[in-house]
């Protein structure tokens, strides 16, 4: 995972840490929510609604937790 050098002061997903101005960190992707199920998605479609099942959110973690 390549790392970049921090300009403001940031939270680690994974163990709570500080991550200070200028200290490398690195981004993991995660994702939320989970599959519909068939009920679900028939509800949605009598309604016309759209349904949104998952979303990526990018996540900061510090050099220490970071995969080499």
């Amino acid at each position: 995972m390549k790392l970049k050098r921090s300009r403001l002061e940031r939270t680690c997903h994974l163990c709570g840490t500080t991550i200070n101005k200028g200290d490398l960190y690195g981004n993991r992707s995660i994702k939320l929510g989970g599959k519909a199920t068939d009920q679900e998605r028939e509800d949605a479609k009598d309604r016309g609604v759209f349904l949104i099942e998952t979303i990526s959110v990018k996540r900061d973690i510090c050099s220490n937790c970071c995969p080499t």
